[in-house]
C-alpha cells in the first residue's frame, strides 16, 4: 500500500515535492489554481527574463562596430515576435513540466483545493467538485508581496 500525497501547488516547490514523492513511490496528486509550473515563475520570471535577454541582443548589436565587427541593421524590437518568443519559451517550460509529472504518474488537478478535514481536501475546477482523501499533504501555495504601510504610493 502506498501513502496518499496531495500537493496544493504546482508551482516550482510544489511539483518538484510531486516528483520525488512519485519516485519513492507514493501515489501523487497536484491540484493546481492558475498553471504547473508556477505563476510568479511562467507569468512574471520567464516574460521579464526573456524581454531582458532581447534588450542585452540590442544593446550587443548596437556596439558590434567597435568589436571590429560590420552592422549589417540597426535592430529593433518587433513586438509580436518576441511576445510569440516569450509564449514558446512558457509552453515549453510548462509542458516540460506537466510530462515529467505524467511519467512519474502525478495525478493533476486544475481548481482551487480546500481542505475539509484533517485527511481530505475538496477541489473545486471546471469540472466541478472532487473529494480527495490522503495520508499527508503540502501546502506550497506560494506567496504574495507584503508592501509595508510606509511604502504606499
Amino acid at each position: 500500500m502506498s501513502i496518499r500525497f496531495v500537493v496544493l501547488g504546482g508551482g516550482p516547490a510544489g511539483h518538484q515535492a510531486a516528483t520525488l514523492a512519485a519516485r519513492l513511490g507514493a501515489e501523487v496528486t497536484v491540484v493546481e489554481r492558475d498553471i504547473v509550473g508556477g505563476a510568479a515563475h511562467l507569468w512574471d520570471c520567464i516574460p521579464s527574463k526573456t524581454m531582458i535577454a532581447t534588450g542585452a541582443a540590442i544593446s550587443f548589436a548596437r556596439r558590434i562596430e567597435g568589436m571590429g565587427l560590420s552592422q549589417v541593421t540597426d535592430p529593433s524590437v518587433h513586438v509580436d515576435a518576441l511576445a510569440a518568443r516569450v509564449e514558446g519559451i512558457k509552453d515549453h517550460l510548462h509542458d516540460d513540466i506537466v510530462g515529467l509529472l505524467h511519467s512519474q504518474g502525478v495525478r493533476i488537478l486544475t481548481g482551487a483545493g480546500r481542505f475539509t478535514g484533517p485527511h481530505s481536501i475538496q477541489v473545486d475546477g471546471p469540472d466541478g467538485s472532487t473529494d480527495i482523501e490522503f495520508d499527508a499533504a503540502l501546502v506550497s501555495t506560494g506567496s504574495r508581496p507584503r508592501i509595508p504601510d510606509w511604502c504606499q504610493p
